[in-house]
């Protein structure tokens, strides 16, 4: 009983996470550059990314539902679907930047939105709001997105930033904890 709850209040929060993080992306495209989004309507069974091919979106889906799959053997194993209000992605193939090893499909009628993720980290780059107030100390400023609250992701890229900025330029992060 007390994990269904807990399963069920994890779901929510994710939901949640996800929704705050497409509306942050939305709401920074439209402040500094719109051409980072894309509205896709993709039909039930067509191939968004197909194995081989570098993935350099973020897909948020507004409506329908997505599948990633591999072949193994000739058989199609699924990996995630992708219900309305969620996203995907191949991480592996964005952070290494390696083919996918994956499919991704649609398995209805979807209505997508396309963020491409080397506009929106230059444009990130770019906008950064990181002030230098002695060293090893930074104050960053963050975006108001209306949740009366900081999103974690900024916080997040603010420190990663900072930490960049304390080492020689041939470190880097490995990993985040």
């Amino acid at each position: 009983m007390n994990s269904k709850k807990l399963s069920q209040s994890w779901y929510d929060e994710y939901r949640e996470f996800i929704q705050n993080t497409i509306s942050e992306i939305i709401s920074f495209a439209k402040q500094y550059d719109e051409n980072i989004i894309s509205t896709l309507k993709i039909k039930k069974k067509e191939i968004l990314l197909k194995e081989g091919e570098f993935c350099r979106y973020f897909f948020f889906n507004r409506h329908g539902i997505l599948r990633n799959f591999y072949l193994k053997d000739g058989k199609e194993i699924i990996t995630h679907f992708t219900i309305p209000n969620d996203m995907t992605t191949i991480f592996r193939s964005i952070l290494f930047n390696e083919p996918s090893r994956e499919y991704i499909q649609a398995v209805t009628d979807c209505d997508i939105i396309a963020v491409s993720v080397d506009k929106f980290n230059q444009l990130k780059k770019n906008n950064r709001k990181l002030e230098k107030i002695e060293k090893n100390i930074f104050r960053g400023q963050s975006q108001d997105l209306g949740f009366g609250s900081v999103f974690g992701g900024q916080v997040l890229g603010q420190a990663l930033s900072a930490a960049y900025q304390t080492v020689p330029a041939d470190r880097r992060a490995h990993s985040l904890h």
